[in-house]
């Protein structure tokens, strides 16, 4: 979802993830804009 009130001057994006598997002990930098860098069972 883009926030274009955010205090960035340029807006900024948010994003959500569901159904993380419970061995997941972390999330790759960049994998909202790639989600093939996502665990696999992640929902977006």
């Amino acid at each position: 979802m883009y926030d274009p009130d955010a205090p960035t001057g340029s807006g900024w994006w948010h994003w959500v993830i569901v159904n993380i598997p419970v061995q997941t002990s972390f999330i790759k930098q960049s994998a909202g804009n790639n989600p093939n860098l996502l665990p696999k069972g992640i929902s977006t």
